[in-house]
């Protein structure tokens, strides 16, 4: 008798970024788990300008499996970052369900995916899988910040390794905001049922993030803080008070030098000391507020969210 597969069409999103030394194991795997569990699914491969073989890798692997219509490799015009390649791929999927990939190094059981998919099928509509330590300590710094300074909105997000996504989430998204900025936020506070899935790693690995890499994710940190969290808010209103009472002691200070009996040169350092605490704090906030205005600006206004070379059909 013939093994029945699952009738939902679901979709795979991978994002790969020189990665040639990981590609093939795991491409190896997730097909023949397609290909055991599912009777429709396709594969979207979103190549962020690689700088090695990965891209020649993929073609080159189902090249030799012969599949017609179900692989994409979807060709970046230059580094876009993680959040801007995969609003690409996702914008591409066709599929019930997303499964969506941010690497492509296995760092867990494969059953996994399946564990995965199954409690989404069962009324779960984003299902995460999250290893129980953190990759990097700088990693859960950021998450332990985020979800203390989110204000519970949602389910607290981690340092996922993959998820699935249905696609009425991925409907619920897109109507909420013009522009995606972090997919993790914006799925966790959708208000649709979120679950995450700790799985303990089977082995580990050393990452090393280029420098465009590195500076993209910390400008995607600092935007995720001031657009989903109120600590940019509490850190602006804690400074204010901060040069408050620095005035006031600079004002103190003044009295005491205008009223005692000695008489330094007259007014000189008090004021100065107080003019540059005092411009050095509007200065600061003044900052903050164009952070604020540009990232509105960016959200309103920009209508092109990632820029695409070429999509190939292996």
């Amino acid at each position: 008798m013939r093994e029945l597969k699952e009738s939902n069409f679901v979709s795979n999103v991978i994002y790969i970024r020189n990665c040639e030394a990981d590609i093939l194991p795991f491409l190896g795997s997730l097909y023949e788990l397609m290909e055991a569990n599912f009777g429709q699914y396709e594969f979207i491969f979103v190549n962020d300008a690689s700088c090695d073989d990965s891209a020649r890798l993929v073609r080159e692997f189902f090249e030799k499996k012969g599949r017609k219509n179900a692989v994409t490799l979807l060709n970046m015009g230059g580094f876009q970052g993680i959040e801007a390649a995969m609003a690409a791929g996702i914008d591409l999927a066709i599929g019930d369900y997303i499964f969506e990939y941010d690497t492509v190094f296995i760092d867990y059981e494969t059953s996994l995916i399946m564990d995965i998919y199954y409690r989404c099928v069962a009324g779960k509509d984003v299902v995460a899988a999250v290893p129980r330590r953190s990759r990097s300590l700088l990693s859960g710094i950021f998450y332990a910040v985020y979800n203390h300074t989110s204000g519970g909105t949602g389910e607290y997000i981690h340092s996922e390794t993959f998820c699935i996504v249905s696609r009425r989430a991925i409907n619920r998204v897109n109507a909420m905001v013009r522009n995606i900025p972090y997919r993790k936020a914006l799925y966790a506070s959708c208000g649709l049922p979120v679950e995450n899935v700790k799985y303990a790693r089977t082995r580990t690995s050393a990452e090393r993030k280029e420098k465009i890499e590195m500076e993209n994710r910390v400008d995607l940190a600092v935007n995720t803080f001031a657009l989903f969290t109120n600590v940019i808010e509490k850190g602006t209103l804690f400074l204010s008070m901060c040069f408050l009472l620095f005035s006031i002691a600079v004002g103190v200070y003044v009295c005491v030098i205008y009223f005692g009996a000695d008489k330094p040169v007259e007014g000189w350092a008090p004021l100065m000391g107080f003019l540059s605490a005092a411009f050095f704090g509007v200065f600061l906030i003044f900052t903050i507020v164009i952070k604020y205005l540009a990232l509105i600006l960016n959200m309103i206004f920009v209508k092109e969210k990632y820029k695409i070379e070429s999509v190939e059909k292996l």
